[in-house]
Formats: C-alpha cells, sequence, structure tokens
C-alpha cells in the first residue's frame, strides 16, 4: 500500500523502471539470498552446489520471510500498466474495488469455517493489483471535515476484527483456536490493512510536527527495508545476549524485539554509509 501510495504516481519510462529500479531489485534478491544460503552451507542446513544455490535463488529462498522480495518484483513488473489503471480511475471505481475486497474477504471466511471451500479463483485479487491501488487511493483521497476519515478508517480497522473473535471462539470450540483466529484474520487483511493504513494517514495529516523528529522519523524509517533484509541475522546476535536475562516472558520478548530493531537501525544506517552496499538496503 505505501509502494502504491509513492510510486503509482510518479512518470517513468520502461528504460528507467527496468535500468533503474528492476535491476536495482534483482541484485538486492541475488546478493541477500546468496548471502543467506551461504549461511545455511555453514550451519549444514543446505548443500554446496550451484542447483541449491539456484533453487534458493529462484525456487524456494532458505529465508521464509524473503517471500515478499517476490511478491514486490511483481509489482515493479506491473507497475506502468497499474498507473495506467490509475490514472483513468474514479472514486466510483476505487469503492468498487475495495467493496468487491470486502465481499470476497466475508465468502472466504465463510468458506473456511463451514469447511466448504468456494473455488476463490472468481473472488482472487492479488496483493500487488489490490494492495497498491488501495495504498493509491487512500493517499490521494482528500481528507473530509470534522475527523469523519479518522472515524472511517477506524472502523474499518476495528469492525472485522469484533467478527474474527467470536466466529472462531465459536467454530473452533474443539480444535485449534489460534490457527482458526489466523485463517480468519488472513480473509480480513485487505480491509484491516485499508483502515490501519487510512487512519494513521488522517491522524498524522492533523499534528504538527518538530522539523527534528520529521527528520528523526525519516531517518528511522528509511532503514525499514534494510531491516527486513538484515534482521534474522541481527535476532541472531540478540538472542545470546537476551537469554541472561531473568524476567516476565513479556519484557523479555518486548527487549528482544526493541534491541533487535535499534540494532538494525544502527547497522542498516552504517551500511548506507557505504558506497556499493548502500543500494543493496
Amino acid at each position: 500500500m505505501i509502494s502504491g501510495a509513492t510510486l503509482l504516481g510518479k512518470k517513468e519510462d520502461y528504460r528507467q523502471l527496468f535500468f533503474g529500479r528492476i535491476a536495482r531489485y534483482v541484485g538486492i534478491i541475488l546478493f541477500w539470498g546468496t548471502l543467506q544460503y551461504l549461511r545455511y552451507v555453514r550451519t549444514g542446513k543446505a548443500g554446496v552446489s550451484v542447483r541449491d544455490w539456484w533453487n534458493n535463488i529462484y525456487s524456494s529462498p532458505k529465508l521464509e520471510t524473503y517471500w515478499y522480495l517476490y511478491l514486490y518484483l511483481g509489482f515493479l513488473l506491473l507497475l506502468p500498466l497499474l498507473r495506467k489503471a490509475v490514472s483513468g480511475m474514479t472514486d466510483k471505481d476505487y469503492r468498487y474495488l475495495f467493496g468487491f475486497s470486502g465481499v470476497s474477504s466475508v465468502l472466504s471466511m465463510l468458506g473456511y469455517f463451514s469447511g466448504c471451500f468456494i473455488n476463490n479463483s472468481v473472488f482472487l485479487l492479488p496483493s500487488v493489483f489490490l494492495y497498491p491501488i488501495l495504498g493509491y487511493w487512500i493517499d490521494n483521497a482528500p481528507d473530509s471535515p470534522h475527523g469523519k476519515d479518522v472515524r472511517k478508517y477506524g472502523l474499518a480497522a476495528i469492525l472485522p476484527l469484533c467478527v474474527i473473535v467470536p466466529v472462531s471462539l465459536i467454530f473452533a470450540r474443539h480444535t485449534d483456536w489460534n490457527g482458526n483466529l489466523m485463517e480468519a484474520i488472513q480473509c480480513f487483511t485487505p480491509i484491516v490493512s485499508f483502515g490501519i493504513f487510512g487512519f494513521i494517514k488522517c491522524v498524522a495529516a492533523r499534528r504538527s510536527y518538530s522539523a527534528r523528529l520529521k527528520k528523526a522519523i525519516l531517518a528511522v524509517g528509511d532503514t525499514a527495508f534494510g531491516i527486513y533484509l538484515t534482521e534474522d541475522m541481527i535476532r541472531n546476535q540478540a538472542i545470546k545476549f537476551i537469554v541472561y536475562i531473568r524476567a516476565n516472558d513479556f519484557l523479555i520478548a518486548a527487549l528482544y524485539t526493541l534491541s533487535t530493531f535499534a540494532a538494525g537501525v544502527i547497522f542498516v544506517s552504517a551500511m548506507k554509509k557505504i558506497p556499493v552496499l548502500k543500494r543493496l538496503v
């Protein structure tokens, strides 16, 4: 959604797209995919061969969270077509898209809990299409007076959870409640994401921030992608110190997360100072 908000309104030709964005992004996949593969080779979890390396890069990345790299590459490849689409869409078209995603969410959850699965190909809205366009719509929508948008987005984020939790409790009484809850939340992810993104945008637009705070937020935000790429390696180092702490489990988990994030900000910020590496984070 953020990428849709920031990229769909830009003007780029195919040369700029392929030799600028896509070529750099393929380099990121090759570099970090190879680095993670070598880590698994070192620990004996992967064999040393060109075939294993290629399977890690092309088929199944060793680090599971790297699935998003491939999804985002698909978004970049479709970027010219998505820009054409939003250039001709009206507010009614955006509302239809959001309504359609809501209907598909409800039907998907009903199918999951009833055991009567529909052919979801009928309602399939790929992430590379749905989320960027909704993000662009939210970012370019004019603010309505009296904070009406804040309430609208807040309800969009909260109401699905008010449905998901009781339904999960009813249908998962004798089964895995946590698994059912996660499946139900995934069905409603488009609506919840729409609400959260819109709510944050509205709240941020209505507040004034000091230049120093804005600079700090932008500096930390600029490391987000790099932290995503490196957090697995950073966590493996942070846990070596966390295991010696004796405290409440929740406090330990919070400390583990915050220390990993803080170390990630410092590490990625340092990488961005190095000419070659700064293009890989």
